[in-house]
């Protein structure tokens, strides 16, 4: 069972229900001004850049290009 600190905001100490809500609690209410950031619409996990996401997103098809 997860214990729920593991997703508190360490700014606020707002508690969210998963990684995903956390990392998207960040990005929306801490992070809005952060320029070319991009969030994962699977996972909700944030990138520093797009080129990132979208090497990211590999791992949501399965492809495994870097064996």
């Amino acid at each position: 069972m997860m214990v729920l600190r593991e997703f508190q905001c360490k700014l606020c100490l707002k508690l969210l229900g998963s990684r995903a809500a956390l990392q998207r609690h960040m990005k929306e209410v801490h992070h809005k001004d952060v320029v070319g950031a991009a969030t994962c619409d699977r996972c909700g996990k944030m990138f520093q850049n797009k080129s990132n996401l979208k090497i990211h997103m590999l791992t949501h098809s399965g492809v495994k290009p870097f064996k």
